[in-house]
């Protein structure tokens, strides 16, 4: 089906001139488009407009080249709606346009529909009973007289004749006799019934409508002609057999249009999830509270899960079975999405959550529904993911003193938008005391709601605290790693970008001690260890040394104290080297680890440089992809002459670079050099083990 949206005008009303050929002209695609509308025109192609079923437009039967289309355009606020069932990629079709097209040139039909006139007081009582005994013939001859009475003599005459067609074999004289009879009253009220829109199928049964229906096809209710749903309104359609695609979850169009039906029968689908049946049961109970929907069939696979879940639906008592979901057998984990209050509560009624150790709800569920679910009996329950949550300050309130919430060690409100408000009653609560790990991404979270959650004092079991994706500057992340308040805590995860936080290096070095942390930001981390008389710093995955990154880092006291810093799989720069020398102390900080990285010989060179005056005990520069220049000018340089432990692991020192160590002056206090690699040749590791005997490790 073919859909468009397109601009009417910029103001907060339809504008007059919507139907101007200027206007239709300027919602076309392209040039070709309005000439290719004008054919669709001019062949008379084009059925009765119809209005459509939410009054803001209008629906019609086009012929195309190939085959029959529907089409539908619609106002709504500032936009023209367009939908055709053709194959066309263009949006508005060329179909769509002639409708357009056709209302500019005839304002007469572009009038509002009328309303629809109410039913007679007896109509309801007689329609409802039809539904309610659906295999006595008395109450649908009865509703047959009261049609006969209110000007509807054919669908009188038909349920009458059906209905004794039923008593008969199809094939005896009299069956044969009643078919005949029925027949041409079967043509004339399916004519009544007009086109129907695309995937929907109808036969007239005992008098009625049964009909199928692809519910695929028929989600926007609106945009069908109001012929259409007045079927229902009216009382002609008593059976819907759902057909095609099915997806998980019925939607208010359908709710509102099927509550007029007698029967819905869902037993070609076979339901393999608890939200798509839970979702049926919400929308069928509300269905039911209109007064006709009587029966709802489903697959005999579905049957049990379906009694349960509507017992509970009814506040009846439930011990519930396994569930529906192709799970684990002992239900550990349960993940729903697309939830409402309604349904929340449904699966919870149901027992649905009693023996999870891990939930995963997604959906827009307001305070009352989390209200529900803090109050819910899940006493296995250790880790609960709130996605998408509404977590208003109430909602937030009832999680946070939950008291069936105690053995929860993860909780997790990714994509849940949370102000400092709600952000303070989670603090204050007396829930989640053994928590040890929390996700606050895509919250939105401003540094003042940050600054809430540091003044919680009951989280002392937490470990890793997710910020991703969140309003936070470094001062708010500053302010969390600094607070005594978490004292378990070994992981910061933040932003989705590590250029938008300057100076993460010197945050991690401020963070309140512990014996290691570690600050992660996208794919960089920086951890930090704390020993006895040790401070080692490993920067992992950064992209570049670069400036931002060492932002503050430089002028930090704490980065005096670093004795050692390793780094991995970063691209160092010219800046990133001159700011590590800057920022160490050339007489505590004794090793020095770049490993995986494009070091090459000028960074190298660059780095001799930089930390020659430094007094190291150990370097390690494994797989750097050094060559032999390199290694000569390393074996050359002063810094060695304090190295007890030197890696080479992984470069390509060749013969130059052997010989350059063998006859090193720098190389007096070494006790180990690493040179594990198979490109060493047999020649170049008789040299050096001639030169280093034990000390050497290959």
């Amino acid at each position: 089906m073919a859909k468009a949206k397109a601009k009417a005008k910029s103001s907060d009303s339809p504008p007059a001139d919507i139907f101007s050929r200027k206007h239709i002209i300027e919602l076309s695609p392209d040039d070709a488009s309005i000439p290719a509308a004008e054919k669709v025109l001019k062949k008379g192609g084009f059925g009765t407009v119809e209005a459509t079923t939410d009054g803001k437009g209008w629906w019609v039967v086009c012929q195309g080249l190939t085959d029959v289309y529907q089409v539908s355009v619609r106002v709504d606020g500032n936009d023209i709606r367009c939908e055709c069932t053709c194959p066309s990629p263009k949006h508005p079709c060329k179909h769509a346009l002639a409708l357009l097209l056709y209302l500019s040139e005839h304002p007469e039909q572009r009038a509002a529909p009328e309303a629809p006139k109410h039913a007679a007081s007896d109509f309801e009582p007689l329609v409802r009973s039809v539904f309610q005994n659906s295999e006595d013939d008395t109450p649908r001859l009865v509703f047959a007289d009261w049609l006969e009475e209110n000007d509807q003599p054919d669908r009188a005459a038909l349920i009458r004749l059906q209905v004794e067609a039923t008593k008969h074999k199809s094939k005896s004289k009299r069956g044969t006799e009643l078919a005949l009879q029925a027949y041409p009253l079967v043509k004339q009220l399916l004519a009544t019934v007009g086109t129907l829109p695309e995937g929907v199928v109808v036969e007239f049964r005992r008098g009625f409508l049964y009909m199928t229906a692809n519910f695929n096809m028929i989600r926007e209710i609106g945009s069908f002609p109001a012929r259409f749903t007045n079927l229902f309104r009216d009382g002609w359609v008593e059976t819907v057999r759902a057909q095609g695609f099915f997806y998980d979850t019925l939607n208010e169009n359908h709710t509102a249009l099927f509550g007029f039906v007698g029967e819905l029968d869902f037993t070609n689908f076979v339901f393999n999830n608890d939200d798509a049946m839970v979702s049926l049961v919400a929308h069928t109970a509300d269905m039911r509270a209109g007064g006709r929907l009587v029966r709802v069939k489903v697959a005999k696979n579905n049957q049990k899960a379906f009694d349960e879940l509507s017992a509970a639906q009814r506040g009846e008592s439930v011990t519930p079975s396994a569930p529906t979901r192709q799970a684990n057998p002992n239900n550990r984990h349960r993940h729903h999405h697309g939830l409402t209050r309604q349904t929340l509560e449904l699966l919870i009624r149901a027992g649905r959550f009693h023996t999870a150790q891990e939930l995963t709800l997604e959906g827009n569920v307001d305070d009352a529904g989390t209200e529900s679910l803090a109050a819910a009996d899940m006493p296995n329950l250790t880790q609960l993911n709130l996605r998408r949550w509404n977590l208003g300050t109430p909602a937030m309130a009832a999680l946070a003193n939950s008291q069936t919430l105690a053995r929860l060690d993860a909780l997790s409100f990714a994509s849940s938008e949370i102000g400092p408000a709600a952000m303070r009653e989670l603090a204050q609560g007396t829930s989640f005391p053994e928590l040890t790990a929390i996700d606050f991404e895509m919250c939105k979270l401003s540094d003042a709601a940050l600054d809430e959650f540091t003044k919680a004092t009951r989280f002392h079991e937490l470990k890793s605290i997710h910020l991703q994706r969140n309003e936070l500057s470094v001062t708010g992340v500053g302010t969390l790693l600094r607070s005594a308040n978490f004292p378990a805590l070994t992981s910061v995860i933040v932003g989705s970008n590590p250029l938008e936080y300057r100076g993460l290096l010197a945050l991690l070095l401020s963070a309140r001690e512990r014996p290691e942390l570690t600050l992660a930001c996208q794919g960089l981390r920086m951890i930090r260890t704390l020993g006895k008389n040790t401070l080692r710093i490993h920067l992992l995955d950064a992209e570049a040394f670069n400036d931002q990154i060492f932002d503050g880092f430089t002028t930090s006291l704490a980065a005096k104290r670093v004795t050692t810093f390793a780094a991995s799989r970063t691209v160092p720069t010219q800046k990133g080297l001159k700011a590590l020398a800057n920022s160490f102390s050339p007489n505590v900080l004794k090793e020095i680890e770049l490993r995986d990285m494009r070091l090459k010989n000028d960074g190298l060179i660059q780095f001799l440089a930089e930390f020659a005056t430094y007094r190291l005990e150990t370097l390690r520069l494994p797989m750097c992809q050094i060559q032999a220049s390199g290694i000569a000018a390393l074996a050359a340089s002063p810094l060695l002459d304090s190295v007890k432990t030197l890696d080479l692991t992984g470069n390509a020192i060749g013969k130059a670079g052997t010989t350059a160590l063998t006859k090193s002056e720098h190389l007096g206090n070494l006790e180990k050099l690493e040179i594990t690699d198979w490109r060493v040749s047999v020649e170049e590791r008789k040299l050096l083990k001639a030169k280093f005997g034990k000390k050497l490790v290959m």
